[in-house]
């Protein structure tokens, strides 16, 4: 559930003059449709191409309904808001195929702005079950230029 506080925390934020970002996985499209005349950007994490709810779950660590996410990037798509698709990404769980698969799902509903984060190790005090240190190689050359031609904006972001 999110903070129940969320939305009036925003309305008064935005009263005092100040421009909202929001950060969000999507799995509340009520609660982010009741906020979006507040926002000012918002930043959706998707996990693993939407059409992979398998890959989804074993990415998430949980069931999920994909089809909320569905629902909040398609209220952002038609709120004008602007925005910024993301997906942190580790080999072990996106293959490169399966990272183009999401990018050309994201593509054909409209996203214009999407952005790679190749995961990171946690601080050593956090890591519980920490996967190994992702290669350069990941992903390749040629996926980043597919990446990059499949979006107005396309950012990378490696540690």
């Amino acid at each position: 559930m999110t903070d129940p506080a969320l939305y009036e925390a925003v309305q008064t934020a935005k009263k005092l003059g100040y421009k909202i970002g929001l950060h969000t996985a999507g799995m509340y499209p009520h609660q982010l449709r009741e906020i979006l005349p507040f926002l000012d950007w918002v930043g959706l994490d998707i996990k693993a191409p939407l059409l992979e709810r398998d890959l989804y779950e074993k990415v998430v660590g949980k069931r999920v309904h994909i089809e909320k996410v569905e629902e909040s990037l398609d209220d952002l798509l038609e709120s004008g808001i602007p925005f910024e698709v993301r997906t942190t990404a580790h080999p072990d769980y996106l293959s490169e195929e399966q990272l183009l698969a999401l990018a050309m799902q994201l593509k054909e509903r409209g996203v214009r702005e999407y952005a790679l984060q190749i995961y990171r190790e946690p601080p050593m005090h956090t890591q519980e079950h920490p996967l190994p240190r992702v290669g350069s190689d990941y992903p390749s050359n040629e996926v980043l230029k597919q990446l990059e031609s499949s979006f107005d904006k396309f950012t990378l972001r490696r540690p």
